[in-house]
């Protein structure tokens, strides 16, 4: 009988952990708006930098979108900068954003490179990641 009892305390036990999980409140983290927004820029934080083109504004509102990364290839470190895909197409390096206006543009995200391989594919170049703008031409097909 006692033998029992053990089993059906067992059985209940495992039916606990097996509906709520091994979860607990600590484990449940909630992601703050900063934390998501942490790698985007939008139209209207470039509309408050000074210059003309997303190069300029970039500069005076997030420079470190714009610091190359160090890569180890071979053996050996360099330095790569994020190359430019404007409305999903490879523009360039970020040379390319010095010929982008400002009022074109309607958010630059940062994307790393694990990332922007498995979104633009594995010939893309993006040691550096990428900095993904899309433009109001985009938005408006």
């Amino acid at each position: 009988m006692r033998r029992n009892a053990t089993r059906r305390f067992a059985g209940s036990l495992l039916t606990a952990l097996a509906v709520f999980g091994c979860r607990s409140a600590h484990t449940q983290r909630q992601r703050s708006p900063q934390t998501v927004e942490i790698n985007r820029v939008r139209a209207d934080d470039l509309a408050r930098a000074d210059g003309m083109t997303l190069d300029d504004a970039l500069r005076q509102v997030r420079p470190d979108m714009l610091r190359p990364i160090a890569v180890e290839r071979y053996a050996v470190t360099e330095m790569v900068r994020p190359s430019v895909y404007v409305d999903d197409r490879f523009v360039g390096g970020d040379d390319a954003l010095r010929v982008i206006p400002i009022e074109d543009v309607v958010e630059v995200r940062l994307v790393r490179a694990f990332a922007a391989r498995s979104l633009f594919g594995s010939s893309c170049p993006c040691a550096g990641g990428v900095l993904a703008v899309t433009t109001r031409a985009r938005r408006v097909k």
